[in-house]
Order: structure tokens, then sequence, then C-alpha cells
């Protein structure tokens, strides 16, 4: 019997949280061939800063119009690109 787990930042709907669990209930359905009524799932929503990206805390979620992660965003354009390391660099 599989269980998802998701830990997630705080701050979705309930009917985001309900899309997210149905969506990968679907797809572990699909590739593990369980059946969905075994599939169980836990989501553990927390702060923003006690969740890191590229080493550092990350915001708090703040929802868009569409629940798009505003917060996010802002965070990832501001952050330096990486750039792949050219043959040439080596």
């Amino acid at each position: 019997m599989p269980i998802i787990q998701a830990d997630i930042r705080r701050g979705r709907s309930a009917r985001q949280r309900d899309e997210l669990i149905s969506e990968l209930t679907r797809i572990v359905h699909e590739v593990s061939g369980a059946p969905a009524e075994t599939i169980s799932a836990v989501v553990r929503e927390l702060p923003g800063p006690a969740t890191y990206e590229a080493g550092a805390p990350s915001p708090e979620y703040a929802p868009g119009p569409d629940g798009t992660d505003l917060a996010a965003l802002t965070e990832l354009a501001a952050r330096p690109q990486a750039h792949p390391q050219s043959d040439a660099d080596a």
C-alpha cells in the first residue's frame, strides 16, 4: 500500500491541497498499478522559513489570483542564474 508524503509551505487552500493529492494519487496509481483506494497520503504544511531553497530560507507562500506562488516567483527572479559549465571552462 503506497503512502504519499508531501511537505509543502503553509498557505495553500484546501482545494489546492486536494488537487495536489488527487493528482499525485493518480500518478502513483498509473505508475505502480496499485489500486487508488489503497494509496494513502499525508500533507505536512510548514512555515516558509522552515523550508530552504538554494540554501536560503524560503519565503512564506503568497498566493496570486490563480494560486501561483508569487513569493517563490519573486525569489526565483532575484536569484543569480546558474550557467552550465562549458567544455572550454573545464
